[in-house]
């Protein structure tokens, strides 16, 4: 592998560094080329509908108007929701909701847009209190399946959170799947950051060597056959149905 590698055109979230693990080939298609784009489904909308809710109960304390939805009951999903938030904001010195972060290779916090870092994110509830501990939320609504449950998403938006906030020493994270109101938590403390950077080096320092060889493996998955949006793969099952 080269030691100069190509810088890249702008800095990763969870997600779309996920993308690359799972698939290069599906990571070129949405963010290189672009020649795929990630339909939205009645789920994601669901999904972006009980977001804005926790994001204006959280600013607010209350709601202008409950939504209806045909996919699923919202009043469901919001009261475990209004839970939480409830629970942990009065408790809170600080209180960032849907917070933008962005931290370079060396730990230092950059703005949003800035290309040069190593990892971004925006997370949906923060929380603060004054010794040190911060909590970390992130929604759910689909429902919880073990077998898909990755825990890397607010593990290394962790790391975001204890450059910005030098402060805090321990952080408590938290999935909440807003449907069933199931809670699967975790426990990071300072000291564990390094590892965290390491892991997250690695795979950006892959993403650059991609970009710079203009290397884009395809790996085959449970997904190629039925959900996957990039047709222009050997792998997608679609595709075949269209030949």
């Amino acid at each position: 592998m080269s030691l100069m590698l190509m810088s890249l055109p702008f800095t990763p979230t969870y997600s779309s560094l996920n993308t690359f693990i799972g698939c290069e080939r599906a990571y070129q298609a949405f963010y290189v080329t672009k020649e795929a784009i990630k339909q939205d489904t009645p789920a994601t909308l669901f999904g972006s509908l009980i977001h804005a809710l926790a994001e204006e109960y959280a600013k607010n304390s209350h709601l202008s108007t409950m939504p209806s939805s045909d996919y699923d009951d919202p009043e469901r999903h919001f009261q475990h929701i209004k839970q939480i938030i409830d629970h942990y904001k009065p408790k809170s010195a600080q209180v960032y909701i849907e917070h933008e972060l962005n931290v370079s290779k060396t730990g230092q916090v950059l703005d949003w847009s800035d290309p040069s870092g190593l990892i971004r994110g925006r997370n949906d509830f923060i929380c603060i209190n004054d010794q040190g501990v911060a909590v970390l939320i992130d929604w759910k609504t689909g429902k919880f399946k073990e077998q898909y449950f990755d825990p890397k998403q607010l593990q290394w938006n962790a790391l975001l959170i204890f450059a910005r906030f030098p402060e805090v020493q321990t952080l408590y994270f938290c999935y909440v799947y807003t449907g069933e109101g199931l809670q699967k938590k975790g426990k990071i403390e300072r000291k564990d950051i390094t590892a965290l950077n390491e892991q997250i080096l690695h795979w950006h320092s892959r993403l650059e060597y991609a970009y710079q060889a203009d290397s884009w493996i395809p790996k085959r998955s449970g997904l190629c056959k039925n959900h996957c949006d990039v047709l222009n793969c050997r792998f997608n099952g679609r595709r075949q149905l269209r030949l």
